[in-house]
């Protein structure tokens, strides 16, 4: 479990004074986990070796964002807050779990565009199905509208030699009765 430490007790912990740990505090506080107590705040036991990292980094003669630079690439915690929680993660371990969010990122990228090729292979099939069933309809169509022709044109010449049937023997009903008897 975490101690939490006030600043004046963090003063005699480190030796540095209160108002430049408040200056520390303002000026790197994300390298700090902190909580708020009433009017005061309240830092982990993490912040002992901040404090001392900071003020040896000052004491080279650093600046403040050269002070933020080392103690960024010196693996000591930053705070994050995500909704309304704080949380403390090193940059390598930052490095490190954005790696793994990249990866997994890139899986289900790779997982997407297979599902992709998978869905156009399937599109390509059913619309090869399509076509090859409307040529087949089509195609059946077409015979059936001939061979509707055929048969319509065949009414027609049954109807034409029904009509000269019946004009040769309306023609040869016309002879008269002695024509027909001798005519034979």
């Amino acid at each position: 479990m975490n101690k939490w430490y006030s600043i004046s007790e963090l003063e005699s912990e480190t030796g540095v004074p209160h108002q430049t740990i408040r200056r520390y505090m303002d000026r790197h506080s994300h390298h700090f986990n902190k909580k708020k107590k009433y009017k005061s705040y309240l830092l982990s036991e993490d912040a002992i070796e901040v404090i001392k990292h900071i003020r040896t980094l000052y004491g080279k003669g650093m600046n403040a964002e050269q002070v933020d630079e080392e103690l960024n690439a010196s693996g000591l915690p930053i705070e994050y807050v995500i909704n309304d929680e704080k949380s403390m993660i090193t940059m390598g371990s930052a490095f490190e779990n954005l790696q793994e969010s990249l990866q997994a990122l890139h899986e289900k990228h790779e997982k997407q565009e297979e599902f992709n090729r998978q869905l156009i292979d399937s599109l390509q099939q059913q619309e090869k199905y399509i076509q090859s069933s409307i040529d087949r309809r089509d195609k059946q169509l077409t015979e059936s509208i001939r061979e509707q022709q055929d048969i319509k044109q065949m009414l027609l010449e049954i109807k034409e030699s029904q009509k000269e049937i019946a004009a040769a023997e309306q023609n040869r009903d016309k002879r008269g009765w002695f024509q027909r008897l001798f005519m034979k």
